[in-house]
Parts: structure tokens; C-alpha cells; sequence
């Protein structure tokens, strides 16, 4: 396992099987021969496969995506569709649909029925969708672990904390605060952090 081989880099650790405690061995000539004793059920986290010795790639990547959505009403509701990808960093795309709530601290109802206030918005997104990691060379380490790089599909979970500036009644600056974006699969779970800045035009 690659994390048995982490340890293992670490330097000075033997590993012994066939050894039960109890069975001729205690807890007590283990305080007494060792420094330290440690008693555990795993790894809670993997070590990252991104960066073996002989990888290529980066752990960040710069993203672009096209958005279209449908704001129902005043109610702040808005439904959309998004397909996007990465424009620097490793080759990968994705395809998402959701919705998003956004509201004004400083909107009001006037005497008419009408809104009225300032043009700042913010609300929370939730998205769900495929992400594509598109295919490219594998990628042996310096311990002879292949890492492939065949294309791969897999489902995509999506949220985000908006802001929203409108600018006039039919343009807007946009920020996503947050951009998580966890992609689970076979292999393990992929966990995407970040923030993005657009605009958007209104019809």
C-alpha cells in the first residue's frame, strides 16, 4: 500500500506481522523497550498521488466555465446549468446543474409591492453533476508505482457561498466563495477548494 510505503520512507521503522499482543507480548515490555507507543486503526487521509517523484502537474489549477440560469420571479430562486474546465493544470472538465438562493440585506418592499434598496446580493449554491478527468500519460513514481492516467467519469457534488453586485439592471459582477467540489470514486475522493470571480449579463 502506498501509505505502508510512506511510513516506511519515514526511516528507523521495522514492521513485524504475526504478533498479537497478549499472546507472550505486553503492553508493559512495550513501554519498557520503546520510546514510544502508538496504537491506531488506519490513515485517516491518503497520502496525495499527485506529486510522486517523477510526476507531472500541479496541485492547482486555474478554471473557466460558462454559465446559464433563470431567476424566478423576485423570490431570489435561480435554477442553472454549467459546463467548465480547467485552463491551466491537469486536463479535466465538468457538467453541473443546480440552483442557487440569493437575497439583499438592503432590498426592502415599498408601499407599491416593488423592491427597493441597494444592488448587493448573496445566498448559498448547491450543484450536482459529472466530473471528466480527460486521459494523458501515465506517471511512474521513483518507487516503480504506475499511476495511470486513462480518461475517467465520475460524479461530482457541488457547493459555493455567492456574492452578487449588479452593476445596472442587466449586468452583474459575481463571486463564489468556497467552490467545493468533491468528486468520490473507486480510487478515492477527490476535494476541490477555491473561489471564482465572472460576470454575468441578464435578460
Amino acid at each position: 500500500l502506498d501509505e505502508v510505503e510512506w511510513i516506511l520512507d519515514i526511516g528507523g521503522i521495522e514492521i513485524q506481522t504475526g504478533v498479537e499482543l497478549g499472546a507472550g507480548l505486553s503492553l508493559e515490555k512495550l513501554e519498557a523497550e520503546h520510546d514510544a507507543v502508538f496504537f491506531g486503526a488506519g490513515l485517516g487521509f491518503s497520502r496525495p498521488a499527485a506529486r510522486p517523484g517523477a510526476a507531472s502537474g500541479s496541485g492547482g489549477s486555474l478554471t473557466g466555465a460558462f454559465r446559464g440560469g433563470y431567476a424566478i420571479g423576485d423570490s431570489g430562486f435561480e435554477p442553472f446549468a454549467e459546463v467548465g474546465g480547467n485552463l491551466v493544470g491537469p486536463p479535466a472538465i465538468w457538467v453541473s446543474g443546480g440552483a442557487r438562493f440569493l437575497f439583499s440585506p438592503t432590498l426592502a418592499r415599498g408601499s407599491d409591492g416593488g423592491l427597493r434598496g441597494g444592488s448587493f446580493f448573496l445566498g448559498p449554491e448547491a450543484s450536482v453533476g459529472a466530473f471528466v478527468r480527460l486521459a494523458g500519460p501515465d506517471v511512474m513514481a521513483e518507487n516503480g508505482t504506475v499511476y495511470s492516467g486513462a480518461g475517467e467519469a465520475h460524479p461530482v457534488l457541488g457547493a459555493a457561498f455567492d456574492l452578487v453586485y449588479a452593476l445596472s439592471p442587466s449586468f452583474q459582477l459575481e463571486a463564489q466563495l468556497g467552490n467545493l467540489r468533491w468528486v468520490p470514486s473507486s480510487g478515492g475522493s477527490i476535494l476541490l477548494v477555491g473561489a471564482s470571480l465572472g460576470g454575468s449579463l441578464r435578460f
